[in-house]
């Protein structure tokens, strides 16, 4: 089972097409899910609607604050869409390569080997879950240092107070070339 999950495993890795589909997912929650909503709350076209909740209200929900629900909202379609592609990518490429034949008659058998390729889909799937969540905290921690500046960081369990701004104050960026 070890020999078929790290071969499964290596299969994934080499894969481009799995890589595309996990930058396409990645660009999402990037792009649309949080840098395109924090655009239109902050610069809300004339005919836009809110209801009865202001845009300075709306615009929090990309604040780290809502990172959780958030991104488990944005994501569950795209992210099962793409974790189902990958599984297709994995098991249907061996049936048109014609090497699921091979695969099941030798060693080390069915089992271990269907056992071997879940566990790698398995450990894939948490490994783009994790990537999704820090692409997410990367991206609401941007907007919301760029929203609030002025704001402050209370961290209790030491008794510190810490301005935004003095994070940013010694922070010398190099010219653009």
């Amino acid at each position: 089972m070890i020999a078929s999950f790290t071969a499964d495993l290596l299969k994934i890795y080499k894969r481009n097409a799995n890589w595309i589909l996990v930058g396409i997912l990645l660009g999402f929650v990037v792009l649309v899910l949080y840098v395109t909503e924090y655009l239109v709350y902050k610069n809300p076209p004339a005919t836009f609607r809110t209801g009865s909740t202001p845009t300075t209200v709306l615009i929090t929900q990309t604040f780290t604050q809502n990172l959780i629900p958030h991104t488990l909202s944005g994501v569950v379609t795209i992210g099962a869409a793409v974790v189902l592609c990958l599984g297709a990518l994995t098991t249907a490429s061996e049936y048109g390569w014609m090497t699921v034949q091979t695969i099941l008659v030798q060693r080390p058998g069915r089992t271990a080997v269907l056992l071997g390729k879940m566990l790698a889909l398995g450990l894939i799937s948490l490994l783009v879950t994790i990537g999704v969540f820090a692409t997410a905290a990367i991206t609401s921690w941007v907007l919301t240092a760029a929203n609030r500046i002025d704001d402050s960081l209370d961290l209790q369990s030491v008794g510190a107070h810490l301005a935004l701004a003095d994070l940013y104050e010694k922070v010398d960026l190099p010219p653009a070339a």
